[in-house]
């Protein structure tokens, strides 16, 4: 597992950047996270950062693997197969060291979930002046 980890936050340093994003991390409106890392953002889609800076727990959504906006999330913002975190989430789950995140149907459903769990960290397509009334976007740095 450790090797998966590993292999996890090595690609975050070799992972593209793109400047025309096709998704757009959003967060609770309450934490105070408007940027943050692609190395962060890694350790908290393996599911390795617990709590926020100020102590509210992670909460972490994504859509299911099989949605084409799953995909290109896993693939812009960490370079790698989209099936290769779910091996990652599974392992911690049926090992019982871990969870993986909380899956949701659809972009609705997304930013319903963000917006009224405390800590909820997630991602939608571009998103319109609508769903920013709920959510907060967050900037990822590529450093």
């Amino acid at each position: 597992m450790f090797k998966q980890l590993l292999f996890i936050v090595i690609l975050g340093f070799f992972a593209a950047t793109d400047t025309q994003a096709n998704t757009q991390v959003i967060s609770h409106p309450a934490l105070n996270n408007k940027q943050i890392s692609a190395l962060m953002l890694q350790r908290i889609y393996a599911m390795q950062v617990k709590n926020w800076a100020d102590g509210t727990p992670v909460k972490v959504f994504v859509l299911p693997t099989k949605k084409s906006m799953h995909r290109e999330f896993i693939v812009e913002h960490f370079a790698m197969a989209p099936h290769k975190f779910d091996r990652l989430w599974k392992r911690l789950l049926f090992s019982g060291t871990g969870r993986g995140p909380q899956q949701v149907e659809n972009q609705t459903e997304m930013i319903a979930k963000v917006s009224s769990t405390p800590g909820a960290i997630g991602y939608i397509a571009q998103p319109s002046d609508q769903s920013l009334q709920t959510v907060q976007t967050v900037e990822v740095i590529h450093e």
